[in-house]
């Protein structure tokens, strides 16, 4: 009866441990998926500037974050060695420095603003006039 008890126990938990496997798959395939529509929606010769708040060598994922009371979702991505975590998207850079300051006074001393251009990070100071 013992080991019987046991073993229903050891199963439960391994169709628990798989759906939370499947969950944490689901979550990954939704995210991957809004990124991919993300990118293909900014990859025309458009430029949108992004507040980056954190870098990282090691990956963390996409989180969300709480910024003046307002949630957004931190998207990965990798540039320069680094894995770097933006939010929100702006056709203009005024805004988005709106938003750099909030994150500033929300406990993300680093963020600034970057600029994207056909989706990718670009150096280009003469995005920001």
């Amino acid at each position: 009866r013992k080991a019987y008890s046991l073993v229903a126990e050891r199963i439960r938990a391994e169709k628990l441990k798989a759906e939370k496997l499947s969950l944490e798959r689901f979550r990954t395939d939704s995210l991957a998926a809004a990124r991919l529509k993300e990118n293909e929606r900014l990859k025309k010769d458009e430029v949108y500037f992004k507040v980056q708040i954190l870098s990282s060598v090691k990956p963390k994922g996409d989180f969300e974050v709480t910024i003046a009371g307002v949630k957004y979702m931190a998207i990965q991505y990798y540039y320069l060695k680094e894995y770097r975590y933006v939010i929100a998207a702006f056709r203009s850079v005024d805004p988005a420095r709106e938003l750099q300051n909030k994150a500033r006074s929300s406990g993300w001393p680093q963020a600034f603003v970057a600029a994207f251009r056909n989706g990718e990070r670009s150096l280009d100071k003469e995005l920001f006039k």
